[in-house]
């Protein structure tokens, strides 16, 4: 909801690899924990920077 409310066309590519983050969770026991770790870190990365141009704007507001 986060990523859908901020949308624009200046962060829409951020926006749609955001959402891709889960198809690059794939295979079975151990293949797939660390893939889901470093899919998560991904997304935690890619959320920062989604949100760091709204939080300028707010700061000089």
């Amino acid at each position: 909801a986060e990523i859908l409310v901020n949308l624009d066309h200046e962060n829409h590519a951020m926006a749609v690899n955001i959402a891709e983050v889960p198809n690059r969770i794939r295979g079975f026991g151990h293949v797939k924990e660390k893939a889901l770790v470093q899919a998560k870190k991904a997304e935690t990365e890619m959320l920062e920077l989604y949100r760091a141009p709204s939080q300028r704007t707010t700061a000089a507001e």
